[in-house]
């Protein structure tokens, strides 16, 4: 996999591509950022297939019409996204086929009512996060100091040394979709290989981890674990 990730203000994007096919998806472009996206893609021999919104934008200037009309490729956002010039409607478990890269799509509203993640390989490319979510757990393996520092509204935390032997009592039914995170996303990324050979299918790792998070702007609670 071809992954770049590019920051602009709080806001970040992300150019995913198949090293074998060179198919590639732009996910949230930002309008100023267009000749540097498509820069990356030259330099890496990426042939862009989709460009993809993670939800309705409010919080910088979506690129996704001109990329679309300049690339002749499709607009790829959540079914139930207002936007009138959407080609490609993706529900909840949907996927996006890039050559030997699928990116399935996961269902997280609250942030606006479209707002979805993208899962590929091990990654997730963060909209909105819901931990209030029934389907939903967000399990932070940091230590407590780190996670009472800062976390996630409504993770739990277990950390990684001890997952093993508090994952049947943390996480009795092994069915629920888990998202675990750390600080910069290497730590979570094994706990999810873990937890993936422990029986857990449905676990992926928050990308970039809590620094991007902050980063990008989204809440997060300071204090004990409940």
């Amino acid at each position: 996999m071809i992954f770049e990730q590019v920051a602009t203000g709080g806001c970040q994007s992300y150019l995913v591509g198949c090293s074998d096919t060179c198919g590639a998806a732009l996910i949230d472009p930002e309008l100023t950022q267009v000749d540097h996206y498509m820069a990356l893609a030259a330099r890496d021999g990426l042939r862009i297939r989709f460009v993809i919104d993670t939800h309705t934008h409010a919080d910088h200037f979506s690129a996704t019409r001109q990329l679309a009309r300049k690339l002749a490729v499709p607009v790829v956002m959540h079914r139930g996204s207002p936007a009138p010039y959407v080609e490609m409607r993706i529900g909840d478990g949907e996927m996006v086929v890039l050559g030997k890269l699928r990116l399935r799509a996961l269902h997280t509203p609250g942030h606006t009512r479209d707002s979805m993640c993208l899962q590929v390989e091990d990654r997730v490319f963060k909209a909105h996060v819901d931990a209030g979510r029934d389907d939903l757990i967000i399990l932070d393996v940091r230590e407590r100091d780190a996670y009472e520092a800062g976390h996630v509204p409504g993770a739990r935390l277990l950390p990684r040394g001890q997952l093993e032997l508090r994952v049947n009592q943390a996480l009795p039914d092994p069915t629920r979709r888990i998202l675990t995170c750390c600080e910069l996303g290497q730590v979570s990324t094994l706990a999810a290989a873990t937890l993936h050979e422990m029986g857990f299918p449905f676990t992926v790792a928050l990308d970039g981890g809590m620094k991007a998070w902050r980063e990008a702007g989204y809440p997060f609670t300071t204090g004990a674990a409940p």
